[in-house]
């Protein structure tokens, strides 16, 4: 079993590595910590998951346009063949026009859903490569500094997890927060996109 993971060094990569770990020792772990930036190098990044040729790719790492270009590239690379792409959506795709997007962040979550969705109609008849979307609420992660009632990382891997080696189709399923209301979403969003910035403004 042959398990590649991008951004996997924290958030939800780092837990969907730890989870894994659990079935194999055999990975491809790309994130800025072993030269693989989404900003700059996301042909490489290809590449090396083509050549690398793993059973399943968990596409987690977001700059913007690079993910679902990564998941579109990779669909049509390995359409002859039994893969799984697992992508780490958003909410925030069921949310646009809620939030002041500036980086289009929601757009293209809605993007990854609406492809994974739309692709589950070819499989396996026309196309042998699965992809899946799992799109998260607000996690406990430094992108929203310690807010309360925020999803475990660990449950969202764990699921993902199951996700990729389950036998029936998943093309999309949704993680959401309790008793977040509006008001209280706006806030997290706020607080996410700030941050969210200046990763991709670092990066």
């Amino acid at each position: 079993m042959k398990i590649a993971i991008t951004g996997h060094t924290s958030g939800i990569g780092k837990a969907l590595h730890e989870v894994c770990k659990n079935v194999t020792d055999d990975f491809l772990l790309m994130s800025r910590s072993t030269g693989h930036n989404l900003k700059t190098s996301v042909e490489q990044i290809k590449n090396d998951i083509i050549d690398y040729n793993p059973d399943i790719i968990f596409n987690n790492a977001w700059y913007p346009g690079s993910q679902i270009a990564l998941l579109k590239d990779l669909h049509e690379a390995f359409k002859e063949e039994n893969k799984h792409i697992i992508n780490t959506g958003s909410m925030t795709a069921y949310m646009i026009g809620m939030f002041d997007d500036k980086l289009g962040y929601a757009e293209e979550k809605a993007q990854l859903k609406d492809f994974c969705v739309l692709q589950s109609f070819s499989y396996p008849h026309a196309n042998r490569c699965r992809v899946s979307n799992i799109s998260v609420g607000f996690t406990d992660t430094e992108i929203v500094n310690n807010q309360e009632g925020l999803i475990p990382t660990k449950f969202v891997a764990e699921r993902m997890f199951q996700i990729a080696f389950s036998e029936i189709p998943v093309p999309e399923t949704v993680i959401k927060n309790k008793y977040l209301g509006r008001s209280q979403i706006i806030k997290y969003f706020k607080v996410a996109s700030k941050n969210l910035i200046q990763t991709v403004e670092s990066s």
